[in-house]
């Protein structure tokens, strides 16, 4: 891919050579841009005379600081996404840790006989508390 990179870079700088020599004359023409706000005398600017290369390369900078400038609100929201993206990765990967090394809960043969006895047991409490209660109507 490297290598792919490199000659796809190689054959754009040959070709901007190419134009370049080839429009040498036409960039080296020396030309003066004007602005004209129609307001009075004193409202006219002239650039002085630079060469049309001059002109190409400050539409060039100028497009690059413009385009930069659109892209990093968008290039900063991404980067705090990431970050909070990451943090949550984080927050849950260690929940995860938390869950593998809390023991299983154990089975066995002694917790079933618990509850068949507590089951037992039940009937029983509800034959006291239906007596108790028939005892405190009683006494009143």
């Amino acid at each position: 891919m490297k290598v792919i990179k490199g000659g796809l870079a190689g054959v754009i700088v040959a070709l901007c050579i190419m134009v370049i020599y080839q429009n040498a004359e036409f960039l080296k023409t020396t030309y003066s841009l004007g602005v004209d706000f129609k307001l009075s005398d004193a409202w006219v600017f002239h650039t002085p005379e630079l060469p049309n290369g001059v002109f190409l390369l400050i539409t060039l900078f100028v497009g690059v600081i413009v385009g930069y400038g659109v892209t990093l609100p968008g290039w900063m929201r991404n980067k705090k996404l990431i970050r909070q993206s990451g943090e949550e990765v984080r927050a849950l990967r260690s929940q995860v840790e938390k869950l593998k090394n809390r023991p299983a809960p154990s089975f066995s043969l002694d917790s079933e006989e618990e509850s068949a006895a507590n089951e037992n047991a039940a009937p029983a409490d509800a034959a006291s508390a239906e007596e108790k209660d028939s005892q405190e109507a009683a006494t009143q």
